[in-house]
């Protein structure tokens, strides 16, 4: 398998965010997280991020990472369990449709492109003009992603949520509607938001707390 690097990236203030470390001991037995800022726990303090508040004696990996798409979701999906194999539960939390991976070839770095992106490359003033005008193709292209990560998920835990609630291409999943609160950045879910989600994991996944 091609190893691929994925870009780390900083906000508009010049905070960086590091990837959350991942420790495949035990992966059999073992909760793998995916999905964007939301599953990375971004602007939220040490203690309050995802797979710090499931509470589960299991190990949770957390490969979620801020403005990722679910291009991303699959790919790191498929490279862990090509690698190895499947792991005890997965969650995934779905990113917006309209967010795509580019794989710059030159450095095989994973660029994360959507609608906040100022295109400085060729290839990335190419894709942001591919998601103007191509969505029902990455609308058809999460539904293929969905099904997929159903398919493959089939005999583990799984569980769905996403943040994206405007339109109905995540109706058949948990939706985090209202939240209660608001991280540091005013924008993104805040701690008692995503405890709130964790007891839904724990719930499904019927483990102690």
């Amino acid at each position: 398998m091609r190893g691929i690097k994925y870009k780390t990236i900083t906000d508009g203030d010049g905070n960086y965010f590091p990837r959350h470390d991942i420790d495949y001991t035990d992966w059999n037995e073992s909760i793998a997280l995916f999905g964007d800022s939301t599953t990375y726990g971004q602007y939220l303090n040490t203690g309050d991020r995802l797979h710090e508040v499931i509470t589960t004696e299991r190990p949770v990996n957390n490969f979620g990472y801020p403005a990722e798409s679910n291009f991303h979701i699959f790919k790191k999906f498929t490279q862990a369990v090509a690698e190895h194999g499947m792991p005890w539960g997965v969650v995934v939390g779905y990113s917006s449709p309209w967010r795509m991976a580019l794989i710059r070839e030159e450095d095989d770095v994973v660029d994360t492109m959507g609608w906040w992106t100022d295109p400085y490359t060729k290839d990335q003033e190419a894709s942001t003009k591919y998601l103007e005008n191509c969505k029902k193709t990455l609308l058809g292209q999460t539904v293929d992603i969905k099904n997929a990560m159903r398919i493959m998920c089939k005999d583990i835990n799984y569980f769905e949520w996403t943040v994206f609630v405007k339109g109905n291409f995540y109706s058949d999943m948990y939706q985090m509607g209202d939240w209660p609160d608001v991280a540091s950045d005013g924008n993104h879910p805040g701690p008692k938001t995503i405890l709130k989600l964790a007891k839904e994991i724990r719930k499904e996944f019927n483990v102690r707390n």
